[in-house]
């Protein structure tokens, strides 16, 4: 819900997939910073509406420093060519 309502607020329903993927990050980004979560927590997944969400959230993870089915997990949607280079 809380990730969902991020999302909703970043305005993703009509933006291009690379639109997508950049708010996507910084949706992700805000939200980890206004939730107070911390690494030791571990209980962070993320249902992105599609790939090129899911893609962004990755990119703002990897600048974190956070590993992808480690420190949190990410679901995305519709199996956009993107989806094959995201691992």
């Amino acid at each position: 819900f809380v990730v969902h309502r991020t999302f909703d607020g970043a305005g993703l329903s009509s933006d291009s997939c690379e639109e997508r993927d950049l708010k996507g990050g910084r949706a992700f980004v805000e939200y980890l910073k206004s939730s107070g979560w911390r690494r030791e927590n571990r209980d962070l997944g993320v249902i992105a509406p599609n790939d090129f969400t899911a893609s962004g959230v990755m990119k703002a993870a990897q600048s974190l420093e956070l590993a992808a089915g480690v420190e949190y997990g990410i679901i995305g949607f519709d199996d956009a060519p993107i989806s094959r280079n995201l691992g």
